[in-house]
């Protein structure tokens, strides 16, 4: 998890970067960090024919960010 939102920022870049050099597509970015249940920015990325999400959350209680992610894989 990261502390920094600049952090945070420098890793949708180099995903960005790295789905470019692979032929992948990021064809979704929702940025929930405003959010206090999620506190994450959500990267959907198109490989070849499947659709993969990529999360890169800020640091927070664990044991609820992942009561709330099971609720939200749900």
């Amino acid at each position: 998890m990261f502390t920094k939102v600049e952090d945070i920022a420098k890793a949708v870049s180099a995903a960005d970067r790295i789905c470019k050099e692979k032929g992948y597509e990021i064809i979704e970015l929702d940025n929930r960090l405003l959010k206090k249940e999620t506190m994450d920015v959500v990267l959907k990325i198109k490989i070849k024919d499947a659709v993969c999400e990529f999360q890169l959350a800020m640091k927070q209680d664990e044991s609820r960010y992942h009561f709330i992610h099971s609720i939200y894989e749900i």
